[in-house]
């Protein structure tokens, strides 16, 4: 973002094991689509989550936070995601991406938060804080 002075980077995981049982309960439907769904649930939870502890530590620099800018599991350029995962170390919670396909697998989320300065007196502190 043009006035942003520095950008949050935030994945989450539920861990493969729902995902595991998810396929495995293909052969009954109902089942399959209530661990989809509760797996999809969790993701946004804890992603809220995260978001929200960073936002509250913005306010206390004097920053402001535009919403935040998920990755889908889909809709992504793959090799922003194989780029990031690198940044920030993303196999460290259990995330594991094929070089070969970077995607974000089905348990996981990735999202980015800008840092921007509230007012004159933050935008100062920030320009002494960079310099």
């Amino acid at each position: 973002a043009d006035k942003s002075i520095a950008v949050s980077i935030v994945a989450v995981s539920v861990g493969p094991r729902l995902e595991e049982e998810r396929l495995s309960a293909r052969a009954h439907p109902s089942r399959e689509a209530l661990l989809a769904a509760l797996g999809q649930e969790a993701l946004s939870q804890t992603l809220q989550f995260a978001i929200r502890l960073i936002q509250d530590q913005a306010k206390e620099e004097d920053c402001e936070m535009p919403a935040a800018g998920p990755l889908p599991a889909g809709g992504f350029d793959p090799s922003m995601v194989s780029s990031l995962a690198t940044l920030v170390g993303i196999q460290r919670i259990g995330i594991e991406i094929d070089p070969s396909a970077p995607a974000l697998p089905p348990y996981a989320r990735v999202a980015w938060l800008f840092w921007t300065p509230a007012g004159k007196g933050a935008a100062k502190r920030a320009e002494k804080a960079v310099a």
